[in-house]
Order: C-alpha cells, then structure tokens, then sequence
C-alpha cells in the first residue's frame, strides 16, 4: 500500500472523457483512494502524481476505463514501479612511487539510514578499483570499509550517500573513497649492549 499517490477521475460521455477531471482523490496510508457519490456511468481514472520513490506506469498515466453501476463499487488495482538507483564505489589512494592509483582489493558493505542495519553485504573492489551496489530504493545509505587493501589503512569512517529521484530513468551516485598508505617501520637491527 502507498500513500501520497494523487487520482483524477473524469467523466466519459459517448467514449470521450472531459477536459477536466470531475474530482480527485489522494491515497491515504492503506493505500486506497476513495471517489463517492458518483453517479452510474463510464469514467477514466488518471494517476497525476506517483508516490514519492515511484514512477506512475504508463497505463495509469494514460488513464483506465471505470464503469460505475448502481448500487455497486468499482475498484482499481494501480501498480507503480519503484525507481531504483545504484552507487558505485571507486578506490583510490597514493601510489608507492606518488600520483594517485586505483585500488582493487578494498570491500564495502552497505548500511541503512540507522547505520547499523546491513543493506548489502560487502562487495569487493575489482582491478579498475570499483565496485557497484545495484537496484536500490531511493533513500539515504552509508558506506562502510570492511577491509582495505594491501599495503593501505582501513578507513573507519562511515560516508553517507542519498538516492533521490532526478527525473530521469538512471539514478547513480558515484563516491571515490581514498585510504592511506601504511607507514613501514624503520627496519629494526641487532641491538647493541653498552
């Protein structure tokens, strides 16, 4: 059930609806919409507005034919599909002879907006230092380091990155995450009793 989608209901008179809509109605948190005292007839149910996170399908955007008969109620069943993002993840850190480089071998789990809960569970960055978290609702996630690369310090810290819909059909957010060298301790000898 979906809450905040917004209906438009027009009245069809001999198979052409009206220029404008008779009412309209908001689904409430059950998910219904609700049109009362109509009076028997053929009607076209527009969706005009998704719920926040869903994109309206194109049969609800087009409309779909009710028919209202006395004493009866006409029900809809409306589908939206959910808009689904995904963030890519790109390592990076300095190179062993300066610059930058990318960096496999480093792995991300994600969290939810609490920080705690485990969305997806870590995913290892390939040879061009990437990794993707793929076919996600829109909403607010952390990025967490589980494990840093050879040789590079893991990254305690947790970085937040929000999927909101920008109108269009891909929704990805790229994050480039640096880790920093190891430091090597001097090399230790023998030690020279005085």
């Amino acid at each position: 059930a979906l809450k905040g989608a917004v209906f438009a209901l027009y009245q069809v008179t001999n198979g052409v609806a009206a220029q404008e809509p008779l009412t309209t109605a908001v689904t409430q948190s059950n998910g219904d919409a609700l049109f009362q005292r109509l009076i028997p007839g053929e009607y076209l149910l527009v969706e005009m507005t998704a719920p926040a996170g869903y994109r309206i399908s194109a049969q609800a955007g087009a409309g779909i034919g009710v028919t209202i008969q006395a004493g009866h109620t006409a029900e809809e069943t409306v589908k939206n599909q959910p808009i689904l993002g995904r963030i890519v993840v790109t390592k990076v850190g300095p190179g062993s002879t300066g610059g930058t480089v990318l960096l496999p071998g480093a792995a991300f789990r994600l969290l939810a907006e609490d920080q705690e809960t485990t969305v997806r569970p870590a995913q290892v960055t390939d040879e061009r230092g990437q990794t993707a978290f793929e076919n996600l609702p829109m909403g607010t996630y952390y990025l967490q380091e589980t494990a840093a690369p050879d040789g590079y310090v893991l990254s305690g810290e947790l970085i937040p990155v929000v999927l909101q819909d920008n109108g269009t059909e891909t929704i990805a957010v790229n994050r480039t995450v640096t880790n920093l060298r190891e430091e090597t301790p001097p090399p230790v000898g023998p030690v020279d009793p005085v």
